[in-house]
């Protein structure tokens, strides 16, 4: 499991990587390892909240990359 690093925005506005939290969770539960953070926002993508699937998928395809 890995997660991904909040793009700096979102995190100064919200305080805390809501990834890492969820990913900590998993993994305590399932007994998975942690890769670490792997993965960065390159780009801010609009808020999905009110997003379809669809309209997500889009939204965040060439948003991040590999560290």
């Amino acid at each position: 499991m890995a997660t991904i690093l909040l793009y700096i925005e979102c995190k100064k506005r919200r305080g805390y990587n809501q990834s890492v939290l969820l990913a900590h969770v998993i993994i305590k539960r399932l007994h998975f390892a942690y890769a670490g953070r792997r993965l960065k926002w390159v780009t801010a993508t609009l808020t999905q909240t009110h997003l379809t699937v669809a309209e997500r998928m889009s939204n965040v395809s060439s948003a991040c990359e590999v560290v």
